[in-house]
């Protein structure tokens, strides 16, 4: 039996080493070949993309919601000064309303006080009574008194002497005799009113002394009797020293010096 003889074959040293296939499913350089690399660099970025596309989409919403936040929010602050506003012209309405119901009251107030003093005058007039009017010699004082300021001399003139007669004693006698002088002065009977003046000194402590005793000084002047009128004054000023009417008495006499 002949006996066989078995070669190896060799590989040339040209020929590159075979690799293994891959298994299915994965990637390599037999199945595949180049491509590969840019296919993962694809798949990356495709996946970057993603993210980003998510993250861009959340920062829009973000910002949406930001905005509608601001948006708010000057809704509300310009809602709040419309409403301090809309307060503020109230307050002032309110104020303009108040000074004028003070000025009101203020006019009411017056008409008020004036009123009531109105009527406590009303009341006043209505409630007084009239005194008494004097009887006897006072009454008839009275009424010469209202005669001769009247000017009614001659009617003034008569009551005095009534008043006299109807109490010669009493105490308005020497006040009566010198009104009586008076009336005849404001009639131009200037002898008859110093005969009536110098009556006044028969009453003692008589009031009405130096009233009389510058009327006696007036009659002379009037008179045109300067040397009796200038005694007259004279003895005003030398006896009743302390009387209103020296000064008068002092300025008439330079008049006749």
């Amino acid at each position: 039996m002949t006996a066989r003889t078995f070669s190896i074959p060799r590989h040339r040293a040209d020929a590159p080493a075979r690799l293994p296939d891959a298994p299915a499913g994965r990637w390599s350089p037999k199945r595949h070949g180049t491509a590969g690399p840019a296919l993962l660099l694809l798949i990356a970025f495709a996946a970057c993309s993603g993210k980003s596309a998510n993250l861009i989409e959340r920062m829009d919403q973000r910002d949406a919601e930001t905005r509608a936040e601001i948006e708010a929010l000057n809704n509300s602050l310009t809602s709040t000064y419309d409403r301090e506003s809309a307060i503020t012209e109230r307050l002032l309405q309110v104020e303009k309303t108040n000074l004028q119901l003070r000025h009101d009251l203020e006019q009411l107030r017056q008409q008020v006080l004036a009123l009531m003093e109105e009527l406590e005058a009303r009341a006043a007039a209505t409630v007084e009574i009239a005194p008494p009017k004097p009887v006897g010699a006072p009454g008839v004082y009275e009424d010469a008194r209202a005669d001769y300021l009247d000017y009614n001399y001659a009617k003034a003139l008569e009551k005095f002497v009534q008043v006299i007669k109807m109490a010669p004693l009493g105490e308005l006698a020497d006040n009566a005799q010198y009104w009586i002088g008076e009336c005849h002065y404001g009639m131009g009977a200037w002898d008859p009113a110093v005969t009536q003046f110098i009556k006044v000194f028969a009453y003692p402590n008589t009031a009405k002394a130096d009233d009389a005793q510058l009327m006696i000084a007036r009659c002379y002047m009037n008179l045109g009797n300067g040397p009796r009128a200038l005694n007259a004054y004279q003895r005003l000023v030398d006896e009743y020293p302390d009387s209103e009417y020296v000064e008068a008495a002092r300025k008439e006499m330079r008049v006749l010096q």
